[in-house]
C-alpha cells in the first residue's frame, strides 16, 4: 500500500514515502531533495542542516519499518504515549508547554505497554484521574535533538495517541517540571484558535480523530 507519512522537525518538514512521483505532486517544492532510505548518515547530516528552514526533504523508503531498521545507531527511534482526552461535555483538554498548546504525552518506560504509556503520561502531565482508553487515533513522527549530554544527537520520536475520556469532575494539575504553564477543557468550536499557537503534528491528530482545526 503505498503511503506518504510527514514529519516535523523545528520549522522544517520530513516525508517519507514509498510514492515519489505523487508526493512530489503534492510537495513539489522537494524536487530534487530526496534522498532513498538506506543512505542514512547522508539523511542525517540533511536534517540536522534544515532545522530551521521552511525546507522539504523527501526520503524514497518501502516501509516505515525499513526506515526504521536503516536508522540503526545512527538515529536512535524512541516511542511516546499520548491521548485526545475529551470530557461529559466533549471538550478536549490542552496544555501549554513551552509557548505552544499542546495535548498530553511522553516517553515510554521500560517493562510498559505504549496503552499503559499514554494513560500514564496523561495522568502525570494533567491530573486527571479514571481515564477510559478508547481506540488508538494515529501515530505521527517528529524528529529532534536528545540533550546535550547526548551530544545533541538526531533521533526520532513515534508517538502514539488514543482516544480517552474522563466523566467525572476533574482536578487539573499542571505537571510544572515538564514546562505544563497552563491547562484547559476547550470546546471542539473553539479548536481553531489554538490552530496559531499549536504543532502541525497536534493538528493532524486532532483531524484525524474527526475535529476540524
Amino acid at each position: 500500500m503505498n503511503f506518504i507519512k510527514k514529519a516535523g522537525f523545528g520549522t522544517a518538514t520530513v516525508i517519507l514515502t514509498n510514492d515519489v512521483k505523487n508526493a512530489l505532486l503534492r510537495y513539489p517544492e522537494a524536487s530534487g531533495n530526496y534522498l532513498q532510505h538506506n543512505q542514512i548518515h547522508d539523511i542525517k547530516e540533511r536534517i540536522e542542516r534544515i532545522e530551521h528552514t521552511n525546507q522539504l526533504l523527501l526520503i524514497e523508503t518501502p516501509s516505515l519499518d525499513a526506515f526504521y531498521v536503516a536508522c540503526g545507531d545512527v538515529i536512535p527511534i524512541y516511542q511516546a504515549g499520548g491521548g485526545v482526552i475529551t470530557n461529559e461535555k466533549g471538550d478536549i483538554l490542552m496544555i501549554f508547554r513551552r509557548g505552544k498548546w499542546d495535548m498530553a504525552k511522553g516517553k515510554l518506560d521500560p517493562g510498559e505497554t505504549i496503552e499503559q504509556c499514554s494513560v500514564r503520561e496523561v495522568m502525570e502531565e494533567t491530573g486527571v484521574k479514571n481515564v477510559l482508553l478508547g481506540k488508538l487515533i494515529t501515530v505521527t513522527l517528529h524528529f529532534y535533538f536528545l540533550g546535550f549530554e547526548h551530544g545533541k544527537k538526531l533521533a526520532v520520536k513515534q508517538s502514539y495517541w488514543y482516544q480517552m475520556s474522563v466523566q467525572e469532575p476533574q482536578n487539573l494539575v499542571a505537571q510544572i517540571e515538564e514546562d505544563i504553564t497552563d491547562i484547559r477543557w476547550v470546546a471542539p468550536a473553539e479548536l481553531h484558535n489554538y490552530a496559531k499557537e499549536t504543532y502541525p503534528s497536534i493538528i493532524e491528530v486532532l483531524n484525524e480523530a474527526g475535529y476540524t482545526i
